[in-house]
């Protein structure tokens, strides 16, 4: 499958190409996954598509990338071997590897370490492992022992940050060298094509074998339908299975080999053209309800090192909430909301005020009640004196998700998905399209950018309204989901009411 445009493009004509690109461990790990992605990489032409605030964001943030912290952190430890340098670049033209720490090992040789942000030991790392021990052989060094250094979990933040505590050191020797002889001759092959076409000019025009899933290559492939196969509901492994057997729509997929109850709903919505409505499932929910009805919603912040006392790497830290409390079905909303000081650990206060709020009888109503719930516990953890009025607002909890998710409700539309953000708009025809702020990957790196502003900006005007305006766009987000929540709860109510033939 190949796009419409020319191999040569304008955009390719006017960079210039007198000096061959360097190719770099994250460069090889891109071309494994969509060889024309690392060639626009290394024509600086690849889009930005991560979570972190870019083109397709109206916001962008100087924040500091996770990596880079903890990469610092672990250079500035004390018990670095003597021999140790930092940083070390290792260059084998094309290629060119970067080893956080490399320190001689007795008998003569050296032992390679890469310190990632993650908690957990990667694929991706071994690979980059692999990559390093290539261009260190080809650079005439000998590699005896490699390590990756990733964050310990069960780490929590105290008073002071103590470098050792925060990384497990994993030996991965025995696994590099059990996958370096398939990578060296990848490697070798790549050598030669670059040489021969050093920004991978052959690539420009090449799909991916996965272009569905792919950032680049999903591009330029035709938008398809709601009944797509890649739609399918949990489709994973089975929707692949199924587009190789030459099946492209849900609808023309026998119904045996749909093994999911919510799958076979999927496909007769697509029949019918209209949405699936189990009424008495959603009377059930709306009846499990009682008033006075509290929607809750947090934002919640998470970086690799651990900002707060007692937290962990990545734990969401929540630092804003919004509530809207309905005395009784369709009576007029009364809005709370806190939102933290982001120079100062206000977490204290912030349960404080949402327990306040939420004192008293009522259904506590969220969607998707594994995350709030998950914060709550962690607060009422570090706050054990709260720890009681904690497990009341959570054994008050209930989860809008539930009948999304068991599909009582769901449209021809939705697409397999259940999220608040799917939802809202079939049901009410409102989005978050006005917002600035309108994810919560954007709301993190606002808040983290926030807490990044001196405490002192305030006394520069221009930062003081940049400030004050980025504030204000955090709490209108978290306000749109609660508000979002009070709107779908209006539309099953009347879902229910039409089916009793009430409205």
């Amino acid at each position: 499958m190949r796009n419409s445009r020319s191999p040569l493009t304008p955009t390719s004509l006017s960079r210039p190409r007198f000096t061959a690109p360097r190719f770099t461990a994250e460069d090889y790990l891109l071309f494994l996954r969509c060889p024309r992605s690392a060639h626009l990489k290394l024509c600086d032409e690849l889009p930005n598509t991560g979570p972190e605030p870019g083109p397709k964001h109206e916001l962008k943030f100087p924040v500091r990338r996770d990596r880079d912290e903890v990469r610092e952190i672990a250079r500035e430890r004390r018990s670095l071997p003597p021999g140790c340098e930092l940083n070390r670049l290792i260059t084998a033209p094309p290629f060119e590897a970067v080893a956080d720490l490399w320190y001689p090992q007795r008998p003569e040789g050296i032992a390679t370490v890469i310190v990632r942000e993650a908690t957990s030991l990667k694929q991706a790392y071994l690979i980059e492992s692999a990559f390093i021990r290539y261009c260190a052989q080809m650079a005439g060094e000998t590699v005896t022992r490699q390590f990756v250094h990733y964050l310990d979990r069960s780490y929590l933040h105290g008073d002071e940050l103590e470098g050792d505590a925060l990384f497990i050191s994993a030996d991965v020797t025995r696994r590099v060298g059990l996958m370096y002889g398939e990578h060296k001759d990848r490697l070798d092959a790549l050598r030669t094509e670059l040489t021969a076409d050093p920004f991978l000019e052959r690539h420009r025009d090449t799909i991916c074998s996965r272009p569905h899933t792919c950032p680049v290559c999903s591009a330029d492939l035709t938008p398809v339908g709601d009944d797509h196969i890649t739609n399918l509901y949990r489709g994973g492994e089975l929707a692949r299975r199924l587009l190789a057997e030459g099946y492209e729509a849900i609808t023309d997929v026998p119904e045996e080999k749909l093994p999911h109850a919510r799958q076979r709903i999927q496909q007769r919505t697509l029949v019918s053209g209209r949405p699936h409505i189990d009424a008495d499932a959603i009377s059930r929910f709306l009846e499990s309800i009682s008033y006075p009805l509290h929607y809750l919603d947090f934002e919640a912040v998470s970086s690799a090192v651990p900002r707060y006392s007692g937290t962990h790497p990545w734990e969401h830290v929540p630092y804003l909430f919004s509530i809207h409390t309905e005395e009784a079905p369709g009576a007029s909303l009364a809005h709370q909301w806190f939102l933290m000081d982001p120079h100062h650990d206000q977490r204290r206060e912030l349960l404080r005020s949402l327990l306040s709020i939420l004192e008293g009888d009522g259904t506590v109503l969220v969607y998707g009640a594994a995350f709030e719930a998950g914060i709550l516990s962690r607060l009422g953890e570090t706050f054990p004196e709260q720890s009681a009025a904690v497990e009341d607002v959570t054994g008050r909890m209930a989860d809008l998700l539930q009948p999304f998710n068991e599909f009582a409700y769901y449209h021809n539309t939705q697409r397999g998905k259940v999220k608040l953000k799917t939802v809202l708009p079939i049901l009410t025809g409102e989005d978050y399209s006005d917002l600035v702020v309108k994810d919560g990957y954007t709301a993190n790196f606002a808040y983290r950018y926030l807490a990044g502003m001196a405490e002192d900006t305030a006394a520069d005007d221009a930062a003081a309204v940049s400030s004050a305006a980025l504030t204000d766009n955090l709490v209108r987000y978290c306000t749109m989901d609660t508000l979002a929540m009070v709107k779908i709860m209006e539309e099953l109510r009347s879902i229910v009411g039409r089916s009793r033939g009430e409205l």
